[in-house]
Formats: C-alpha cells, sequence, structure tokens
C-alpha cells in the first residue's frame, strides 16, 4: 500500500517530467506552480511567473482586457486561453 507521501512525491515527479505544459494556480488566481514545459513553452521561467495574478504575461496584448472581462478577473477553465498561450512565446 503506497502512503499520502508516496503519492504526493509521484504526482510532483509526473508534473515536473510531464513533457506537457502544467500551470497551477490558486483559488484567487495567483500561480502557484509551472512545470519545465511550460517554461519551454513560453519562454517565461517559473521564478518570473510564481505569484503573478491574471493578466498573466503570455496573455496576448491585444486581447488582454478582453480575456480579462471574460474571466471576471478570475481562473476559468477556457480553451481559447490555451490557444493564445499556443501561439505566443516570449520575445
Amino acid at each position: 500500500m503506497t502512503t499520502k507521501t508516496e503519492n504526493t512525491e509521484f504526482g510532483i515527479f509526473l508534473m515536473v517530467h510531464s513533457p506537457n505544459p502544467i500551470l497551477v494556480c490558486k483559488a484567487d488566481s495567483a500561480i502557484a506552480y509551472v512545470n519545465p514545459a511550460f517554461e519551454k513553452l513560453t519562454g517565461f521561467r517559473a521564478v518570473e511567473l510564481i505569484g503573478a495574478n491574471a493578466p498573466y504575461p503570455w496573455w496576448l496584448p491585444e486581447k488582454i482586457d478582453k480575456t480579462h472581462r471574460r474571466s471576471g478577473g478570475k481562473r476559468q477553465r477556457d480553451p481559447i486561453l490555451s490557444v493564445e498561450l499556443g501561439r505566443y512565446h516570449r520575445p
């Protein structure tokens, strides 16, 4: 039988080593974690993003008002944000 600690460690291992970008936010929209794949996709380092609130730095500048307004200034699950993220890489 696995312990809660072992399960937590395994979950962390999966997030760190996932080839897919992973972003974890707190209830107030503050970024709590980004994995290396997320850093690679956006060009932002985790230390630059941890603690940041919406609007996030990778949101397209011309769409920040619309995206933030649509989300009510809060975290949301919206596939459009994923598409916009996929198009943006830090210059």
